[in-house]
């Protein structure tokens, strides 16, 4: 018995299948992430350390807690136009 894998034959195209070549891939998750160092929280009157770590590659503004990401958006005027 052999140990290659099957031949696939379509009109006028034969291609043995040689499962050695294919290559692991990275997942595209790797790629929307990036590194932040250890940075001072951006909330009002706030002065905690948030840690670095991964960050998703969008975030811009980094906050010790969900309370001080409020804070931050409540005073934050809404533009009329």
């Amino acid at each position: 018995m052999s140990n290659k894998a099957p031949q696939f034959q379509f009109p006028g195209f034969v291609e043995e299948f040689d499962s050695t070549k294919i290559e692991e891939r990275k997942p595209a998750v790797s790629k929307m992430f990036k590194d932040r160092p250890d940075g001072a929280c951006e909330g009002p009157r706030c002065s905690n350390v948030v840690p670095g770590g991964k960050v998703h590659f969008n975030v811009k503004q980094y906050f010790c807690s969900d309370s001080c990401r409020r804070k931050e958006y409540s005073n934050t005027p809404s533009v009329t136009n």
